[in-house]
Order: C-alpha cells, then structure tokens, then sequence
C-alpha cells in the first residue's frame, strides 16, 4: 500500500466521524460526509467497493437529507400547525446554526421548537395548540437527528468491515 492510499484511508475515517458528529452538529452535512468516507476507500487501489454499494448508500444519503429538511415541517403541520410554525421552526434552525458556539447543542434542540411557538403565536393560535405545533417541529427535529446518527453509524461499520475483510 502506498503513502497516499493510507493517506485516504485517514481522511475517509475522519470524514465519517465528522459525518457523524454533522448528524447532531446541523453545522457539518452528516450523511454526505460518511458517504463520502466510502468513496475515498474506492479510490484506493486496495479496496474495491461494489458499485451498488456505494450507489445504493449514496441513494440513502441523498432520501436521508432530503427528509432532513422535510420531517421538522411535516411534524409541525401533522400536529396543527400552520406555514408560519413551519417557517418560524427554519429561522429557529437557522438561528441555532448561527449561534451554536454560544447556545450549543440545546440550542440546537430548542431553537426550533421555539421558532414554532413564535411563529403559531404569531398568526394567534391559542398558547395550548401553538404549543403542540412546536412539538411536532421538535419531534421531526429529533426523527430526522435519529435517521441521521444511525446512517452515519451503519457506514461506520461498513467502513471498519470493508477495512479488514
């Protein structure tokens, strides 16, 4: 093995552990990180990845992302909110991304939960139904955080199988 497939090897390593930091970081884009710790092993010439693996994951990382971005919305709608809880719960997420040195990951967790609160109340929804819009961001934040650390898991061990088979 030459110096610079070990070198890809290291960088596919850390790529998925940055990945799977970035599935609860919102900061790093997890899932396209791990993924593309499995293309930097197929581009060694040691490793040799099937084709359907990596575009069978490579699917899963691109459905993933997407419902990413799509179960917050769907969780705030599935439980009465309206466009603006749905709205309000983006800036929520957006402003966690731009304060999280300060908040850290709670502001993470809470910042969309209250920017649906805020954007129900905004539109006068009662405290009790605007309440549970904001949960039903939270939930989609959360199953979609989940979806993300197990994809992120499940190419770990791939990684580390494909290392040593």
């Amino acid at each position: 093995m030459v110096w610079w497939e070990v070198l890809l090897i290291i960088i596919g390593f850390i790529l998925i552990i940055l990945g799977i930091i970035g599935a609860v970081a919102p900061v790093l884009p997890g899932p396209p990180l791990c993924w593309l710790s499995l293309v930097c092993l197929e581009c060694t010439n040691y490793y040799d990845i099937n084709n359907w693996v990596l575009i069978i994951t490579g699917l899963f990382m691109l459905i993933i992302t997407f419902l990413d971005y799509w179960i917050p919305a769907a969780g705030t709608k599935f439980f009465g909110g309206s466009k603006a809880g749905v709205w309000g719960s983006m800036v929520g997420v957006v402003a966690a991304l731009l304060l999280f040195g300060i908040t850290g990951i709670v502001g993470i967790i809470l910042f969309p939960f209250l920017g649906a609160l805020v954007g129900e109340m905004m539109v006068e929804k009662p405290l009790e139904q605007s309440f549970k819009a904001a949960t039903g961001a939270l939930l989609g934040f959360l199953a979609g955080t989940l979806m993300k650390i197990l994809y992120g898991v499940v190419l770990l061990i791939l990684y580390i199988v494909l290392l040593f088979i």
